[in-house]
């Protein structure tokens, strides 16, 4: 059974092609790096390395292959290739845009942030980011304070979004969002105080960058090999970066396509997160691979790694039973599909999820 559904899985990476890379090309964004409208909307755009792309002049040079191949893009490897700077000072591109937002948070203003999931070219992100605000400004009636992030990750993207041309892909994005997790958007969380009162909302496995920032993911020796090869830094320096005691930390994970095992690392008492919100759908026919026929048939969905927190109710036994009082689980009914604005735009999201995801 494991060598045919290794031979059936092959051939449909084989047909599958190539994909995009999420880079931040458009003239707005070059114009405009890190910010979308002053003072209320910013935006970060993180490698598959979790490198931040620069906020300076040098971005409006960048440019980029068509298709991935078998080509590691990374900020650091382009400039340092085509541009000849030999040294990039991600660190001080970190600092400046903390310091951005940090001018426009009061003592209680929530910095909101939403994190898009896989396969998402920064177009169809912004589109998804752009009903979550309208939604969340919808429900603060009341002129409450808060400012949004908006964070890209290089998810990679296919032009067709077809799920036999995602496949292949699935395996680069899961270790690209532990990574960007672990790395990038870890960095720039410990740059606000302890204090500051935060709100993450993500869809699909855009629930990976944000619980990596928190905890540990698993890396196998392989990745850690292709890590070491291609990205040129040490990955247990990032293993042993420690995340800020936060004290008002929510998340709302809509249709999170991890497994249970992504919270393992998660200290079971004094975590940083306050309340963890879950989308369930038990019909979300993504989560439940059932969109290649021969998978659904022999039952075989689960070789392509876990994502049963986003589709079965049974894993929160588990996490209950490790984790007393920290989640939420929110049922999405009468939605198949894996689209995380169809998600945002369900009843249950605005009557269930916002209520308790915004809460002092």
């Amino acid at each position: 059974m494991k060598i045919y559904f290794n031979i059936l899985l092959l051939i449909v990476l084989l047909k599958s092609g190539c994909a995009y890379h999420v880079i931040p090309m458009d003239d707005s964004y070059k114009m405009n790096p890190g910010v979308i409208s002053s003072n209320t909307v910013f935006q970060v755009v993180f490698d598959q390395s979790g490198v931040i792309y620069p906020l300076s002049d040098t971005l409006r040079v960048l440019q980029a292959p068509d298709e991935i191949g078998n080509y590691a893009f990374t900020v650091r490897k382009y400039m340092k290739d085509s541009l000849k700077i030999n040294h990039y000072d991600d660190e001080k591109e970190l600092d400046t845009l903390a310091k951005r937002i940090k001018e426009s948070l009061g003592p209680d203003t929530k910095l909101i942030i939403l994190i898009h999931g896989f396969s998402n070219s920064i177009p169809d992100a912004r589109g998804t980011y752009a009903i979550a605000r309208k939604f969340i400004t919808e429900y603060y009636k009341e002129n409450i304070d808060y400012v949004f992030l908006q964070v890209h990750w290089d998810g990679l993207y296919h032009p067709k979004g077809r799920p036999k041309e995602l496949i292949s892909l699935w395996w680069k994005a899961v270790i690209y969002s532990k990574l960007v997790g672990m790395n990038g958007f870890r960095k720039l969380l410990n740059r606000f105080e302890p204090t500051t009162p935060i709100r993450i909302l993500t869809t699909s496995r855009g629930a990976a960058v944000a619980i990596s920032a928190f905890a540990n993911q698993e890396i196998s020796e392989d990745s850690r090999s292709m890590i070491k090869k291609f990205y040129d830094y040490d990955f247990e320096s990032i293993l042993n970066s420690k995340i800020n005691k936060f004290t008002n930390v929510r998340m709302a994970l809509i249709a999170p396509a991890i497994g249970t095992y992504a919270f393992d690392s998660l200290p079971k008492n004094g975590s940083p997160i306050n309340k963890i919100i879950i989308g369930l759908n038990e019909n979300d026919k993504i989560l439940k691979k059932e969109f290649i026929p021969m998978l659904k048939k022999l039952k075989l969905g689960y070789k392509l790694g876990s994502t049963a927190v986003g589709c079965d109710p049974d894993v929160f036994k588990k996490l209950d039973k490790d984790f007393p009082n920290l989640f939420v689980r929110v049922e999405f009914k009468d939605l198949d599909e894996h689209d995380g604005g169809l998600y945002l735009k369900n009843t249950a999201f605005r009557k269930e999820v916002l209520p308790q995801f915004l809460k002092d």
